[in-house]
């Protein structure tokens, strides 16, 4: 049930799923990371790995579902946070790195619930040095916005 989730919210945001790229899997990747913590559980579990936030689960989900199954229906609720969550979005839905960038400084946030915006900074400055601090800065911000909608 949770895959036929995943496609509905996935049409919801206007996608299609393609997996043929990395590019385009990094980005299904984060998207549905941040559906799952602003709009709909999926019941995904994440790591960190290379490019921030990581489900091998979900990547194997992402495969099958292409062949395997239609999108259900999302509750009115869900499909509101889903619409939501785009706008919030707008262009930055495109930018695979910017969603590695929003997604990871969540995941590390996630993680060291009582640290600092400068600890945690830190932390994604040495995952992550080739971000600029404008870029953090940015996805900072975005990251308020999301918490605070929803």
């Amino acid at each position: 049930m949770r895959y036929e989730r995943l496609l509905a919210c996935f049409r919801e945001l206007g996608l299609e799923l393609s997996v043929n790229t990395f590019t385009q899997r990094k980005k299904l990747q984060k998207l549905t990371y941040l559906l799952q913590k602003f709009c709909v559980d999926m019941g995904f579990s994440y790591s960190w790995y290379l490019h921030g936030p990581y489900s091998p689960e979900l990547t194997r989900a992402l495969f099958d579902s292409a062949n395997k199954y239609q999108p259900s229906k999302l509750t009115k609720q869900e499909t509101e946070r889903v619409r939501t969550l785009k706008a919030n979005l707008g262009a930055n839905l495109e930018s695979t790195d910017f969603l590695e960038l929003v997604v990871s400084l969540h995941f590390i946030k996630s993680q060291m619930p009582s640290a600092t915006f400068s600890e945690i900074t830190q932390v994604l400055r040495q995952k992550k040095p080739f971000f600029t601090e404008l870029e953090i800065s940015r996805a900072s911000e975005m990251l308020s916005l999301l918490e605070r909608t929803f």
